[in-house]
């Protein structure tokens, strides 16, 4: 349900699901929309965030581009609590 994720989202080390380890390198279509994280760490080899993928996480203040992120996707920070300049690192993005 939204709004069940709290805090810090951390997926620079890899997720464990039924058993194995995966590494984020994508984050789909409103995969976090309207959750309550306040930072989001993301790791190096991420390539892409999706549509609305953090659209309406109003306390969303803090987030790290890795150099490998190559593509945003349209609205994917829409009415999030981001504010202000935000660092891109590389020239792909």
């Amino acid at each position: 349900s939204y709004g069940s994720l709290t805090g810090i989202l951390d997926l620079s080390q890899p997720v464990s699901y039924n058993g194995k380890s995966w590494t984020v390198t994508e984050i789909g279509e409103r995969a976090f929309q309207l959750e309550n994280i306040t930072e989001v760490k993301l790791p190096d080899g991420m390539t892409r965030i999706g549509y609305k993928a953090f659209y309406k996480t109003a306390s969303l203040t803090t987030i790290n581009f890795p150099a490998s992120l190559n593509y945003i996707e349209n609205s994917a920070f829409s009415a999030s609590g981001l504010t202000g300049a935000v660092a891109i690192p590389g020239n792909n993005t």
